[in-house]
């Protein structure tokens, strides 16, 4: 009996040291017996309880029924809970006065002969730690919000270990867009995504970053290739560092610059192609400025000796030295045509017919005297039907002939021009060639330069292998030539056959 009665008188005076410390304790504090009626509550709890719900509490005041409909559902669930002998932890937010509070809620029960005799009820503000992780956590959306417009993504590598992490940004430039996060050996990551001609680069910029391990003021920054997962090649650019709080992690952030790559590109491509016409416009003004009026001058010059020629025999004869001049200037302005059309519209593509083409080809050089002493042959295997630009066609085999008849050598006993072609489903290949003068060697990789002359003991405006090199290019199609001086010349023409398209 005695042994009871001081077990009692303990139990007692433990509950008065719980009401002592809940009363008197600067946290909100407070307790509930088994119905949920009020025990002891610290004044904190109490100021707090009626700044929330406008309701005083007292001893013995039923809990629920101080609260207003929302509190009701928001405690009640958790109370019955901590009844069943479950510690709850859970948040509540409140406007008080204007303002807005989260305040973090424990209930932990208390037991007393195997069942729940009391419930301490532990409340916390915790505003300001809520408003700190809603500021990280838009921080961190609007980082990787940053990142994405960018095209950048952040990485980790770890020297010790070898493996490297990437970033849900980074893999989606990778084209991965399921996966928050990778972590992966180096060695599984180089044979997955890195661009093979890369591998030594990266092995050798780990290296150098290996040499400043305990260096914090190590940067590192330089373009690499990856490929992503549907087997595009990616340029990159990569900026990292070591970090302060990790020994041998390196981490920073990768961006993919391949669209700024592919424009600086096409820039460079385009200020190339700027020059280039430039110094062909100059070149072409001042070329075309005396090939236009030599023969002008030539016909002026012959009209004034006609005014003063006595005898009129000879009239015939500035008549056909006019005639020469006039047509050397037709046939200057016909390739500046040529030219101009060639560079403004594009290609028509339609069907032609060799055979019809060749024989125009050798008909306009009738004109020519030097044409009446050269032999003229065509072979063609040409079964397949063609498709190309038939006016461009024209061009390119009116100029090449016209070309192997102007350095003709007529020395030799039998000179000759001939015209081959050869078509597939695929290409039309036009071969010209002669056994003319030749061109020296030394002149062959400037023969497709505006004006240039290879000799300048024959006539000619010097465009029209240019506009042979143009044309072709505009088809999308390729020119060789073979020559050895001396013996002749060979052109051969490889041009896109559209027939199949």
């Amino acid at each position: 009996m005695q042994f009871l009665e001081q077990q009692l008188a303990d139990y007692q005076k433990r509950e008065e040291d719980l009401v002592l410390l809940l009363e008197n304790s600067p946290g909100k504090m407070a307790s509930l017996d088994a119905s949920l009626h009020l025990v002891v509550a610290g004044q904190t709890f109490i100021n707090c309880f009626h700044s929330i719900f406008g309701r005083q509490l007292y001893p013995e005041a039923p809990f629920l029924s101080l609260l207003d409909e929302k509190g009701v559902e928001f405690w009640e669930p958790h109370l019955q809970q901590a009844l069943q002998g479950e510690r709850q932890i859970a948040q509540i937010s409140q406007q008080i006065k204007g303002q807005s509070f989260v305040f973090e809620i424990i209930l932990q029960p208390v037991w007393q002969a195997r069942q729940v005799h009391r419930i301490l009820v532990f409340c916390q503000d915790i505003s300001a730690q809520h408003q700190a992780e809603a500021e990280v956590q838009e921080h961190s959306v609007n980082l990787s919000s940053a990142l994405r417009i960018a095209s950048a993504g952040s990485w980790e590598f770890d020297i010790t270990n070898q493996t490297i992490r990437i970033s849900e940004e980074a893999l989606c430039i990778l084209g991965i867009y399921d996966q928050p996060e990778l972590l992966l050996p180096l060695e599984e990551f180089t044979q997955r995504f890195l661009y093979p001609d890369d591998i030594a680069l990266l092995q050798d910029r780990i290296a150098y970053a290996f040499t400043f391990l305990d260096d914090p003021t190590f940067r590192d920054i330089f373009e690499y290739r990856l490929i992503d997962v549907q087997g595009k090649v990616l340029h990159l650019i990569l900026r990292s560092r070591y970090k302060s709080n990790a020994k041998g992690v390196i981490y920073g952030v990768t961006q993919d610059i391949t669209e700024q790559k592919a424009m600086l590109s096409q820039l460079k491509m385009q200020n190339a192609q700027l020059k280039k016409v430039n110094a062909e416009l100059d070149n072409f003004v001042y070329s075309v400025s005396h090939d236009l009026r030599a023969p002008l001058t030539s016909v002026l010059g012959l009209v004034n000796v006609m005014r003063l020629e006595d005898d009129p025999t000879r009239l015939l004869d500035y008549l056909d030295l006019q005639e020469k001049s006039v047509q050397k200037l037709d046939y200057f302005i016909r390739e500046i045509i040529d030219l101009s059309r060639n560079a403004r519209l594009a290609p028509r593509y339609e069907t032609i017919d060799p055979e019809t083409i060749v024989q125009e080809s050798f008909s306009q050089q009738s004109y020519d005297e030097r044409a009446k002493q050269v032999t003229q042959h065509h072979d063609l295997q040409t079964t397949q039907t063609v498709v190309s630009d038939k006016s461009r066609v024209m061009i390119v085999l009116n100029n090449l002939v016209s070309n192997a008849i102007r350095y003709a050598d007529l020395r030799k006993p039998d000179p000759y021009v001939t015209v081959q072609m050869v078509a597939d489903v695929h290409h039309l290949n036009i071969q010209v060639y002669d056994n003319g003068i030749g061109i020296e060697a030394k002149y062959i990789a400037n023969i497709y330069e505006m004006f240039f002359r290879a000799s300048e003991t024959h006539s000619g405006s010097g465009l029209g292998l240019y506009i042979v090199k143009e044309t072709v290019d505009k088809l999308g199609g390729t020119i060789q030539v073979e020559s050895e001086l001396g013996k002749g010349t060979r052109f051969t023409v490889s041009l896109p056959n559209h027939a199949t398209n």
